[in-house]
């Protein structure tokens, strides 16, 4: 098991670390990374038929299916990216997953999961699962997710990991 340094990244500088790899299918692949919280393993099954574009109360969307193997309860979760809130995240992932199915591949990333974590340790400095925790962070402070939005999007089983979070927005108490 990997010891996680607890590294705490503001929104804004995870978005200029990863804005600044210069790789591009790397930037795509932390962008995708970060933009869903996925692990590692699930990030490697995501196919380009796996992203769309949808409409979701008036506001554009792009919505990425992930699949885990740690939550036999729901196998797949469809996780929805607000394209006017994180332009940064979306614009590069659709533009990529556009060009994987004009390729007609069947991943969009065809890497081993041990490869992701060591160009995550080259790249970010830090580990894939430590990108995650950032993510759900940013996700309860910026966005305010309650505990059954922080369940389902990080494909949990049970609202017990999903405490961590949540004592963190005590500002949405006042």
């Amino acid at each position: 098991m990997s010891h996680i340094k607890h590294t705490m990244l503001s929104y804004e500088e995870i978005k200029e670390k990863i804005e600044a790899i210069r790789d591009p299918i790397k930037r795509v692949m932390f962008k995708l990374m970060y933009a869903t919280g996925c692990r590692a393993g699930e990030l490697i099954q995501i196919k380009p038929s796996d992203i769309r574009y949808e409409i979701i109360l008036g506001k554009p969307y792009v919505i990425v299916k992930v699949k885990t193997e740690k939550n036999p309860h729901t196998p797949t979760r469809n996780l929805p990216i607000s394209i006017e809130e994180e332009k940064w995240l979306t614009q590069e992932i659709i533009e990529y997953k556009n060009l994987m199915r004009k390729k007609e591949a069947k991943l969009m990333f065809r890497k081993h999961r041990t490869t992701i974590w060591r160009y995550c340790y080259d790249v970010l400095n830090f580990n894939p699962h430590e990108l995650r925790h950032l993510r759900l962070t940013h996700k309860v402070e910026r966005d305010n997710y309650s505990i059954s939005k922080l369940i389902h999007f990080a494909g949990w089983t049970d609202f017990k990991p999903a405490k961590t979070y949540i004592h963190l927005n005590y500002k949405s108490l006042v």
